[in-house]
């Protein structure tokens, strides 16, 4: 006889699953000494793949920004400074200073190919990164703080596995 769960298909792939389970126990079991950020970073690429993924934290009061990179370290820190005084323009930053929203974004979703072409942040700091897309995990915080981990790709579109995946994680 089955059960009710017997008959129930996940919208994931197995692969995609096992990955997932593996990311969030490995994200859980940070030693006192680990930076935070770098377990971010490397549990959410082993989720979905990405040219370059930063963790960020951004707390405007204290007029702090903290990016850190897994790869691409050379092309974030050529930009880091013009990301630093255009992230007002990040439409998933934006989501989350002003209206306190959290939760997985793609810029895809935010806004049209044409919008984001259109800004300056992405002319100074992401087309000379080569990023064409990027999702945004953006992690619960205490308005107007944010914090978050970015993949980002030189190609436009995530599978939506990927972010259904991502909202598990």
């Amino acid at each position: 006889r089955q059960g009710p769960y017997d008959r129930m298909a996940s919208p994931l792939p197995s692969a995609t699953l096992h990955r997932l389970v593996e990311a969030v126990s490995d994200l859980h079991t940070i030693s006192a000494g680990e930076a935070f950020s770098a377990r971010a970073i490397r549990t959410s690429n082993a989720i979905v793949q990405g040219e370059i993924n930063v963790y960020t934290e951004i707390d405007p009061d204290a007029g702090r920004v903290e990016l850190v990179a897994d790869r691409g370290h050379s092309a974030l820190a050529a930009v880091q400074s013009d990301f630093l005084r255009l992230q007002h323009e990040h439409p998933g930053i934006q989501r989350q200073l002003q209206a306190g929203e959290f939760g997985v974004h793609t810029i895809s979703k935010l806004m049209s190919h044409r919008e984001w072409k259109a800004l300056a942040l992405y002319n100074e700091v992401y087309a000379k990164m080569g990023v064409e897309d990027q999702v945004v995990v953006a992690a619960p915080m205490p308005a107007p703080m944010a914090l978050g981990v970015t993949i980002s790709r030189t190609r436009r579109g995530f599978r939506s596995a990927e972010i259904a995946a991502l909202k598990i994680y």
